[in-house]
């Protein structure tokens, strides 16, 4: 085998390892963890929580006076944030294995 074909299977083999013990890490956090996910995910849930409840204090109650002008375009952005954060949550929760420990 020449030099330029080892070096490439090396490489190969030191990227597949790596990939691989990084799997491997994230699978154990997820497993040893109290609420069944990563600590990053977990942060995630919360930010996009404070995201639905900022939004929601922006938005005003169907029985307040009609907004105008730049205080509905703000109504508006408020209620697309809100809908992204709830979104954000949904997908991450997914995330989450259904049972505590389970094998899958």
């Amino acid at each position: 085998m020449d030099p330029v074909s080892a070096i490439g299977v090396v490489s190969a083999a030191v990227t597949f390892v790596d990939t691989t013990a990084k799997v491997l890490k994230t699978a154990w956090k997820i497993y040893n963890s109290i609420e069944g996910s990563t600590e990053e995910t977990e942060l995630r849930l919360k930010l996009s929580q404070y995201v639905s409840d900022a939004t929601q204090r922006l938005i005003p109650a169907p029985s307040q006076a009609a907004v105008t002008g730049e205080d509905k375009t703000l109504v508006h952005l408020a209620q697309d944030c809100d809908r992204l954060s709830k979104n954000i949550a949904t997908e991450l929760s997914k995330l989450k294995p259904k049972r505590r420990r389970s094998k899958i």
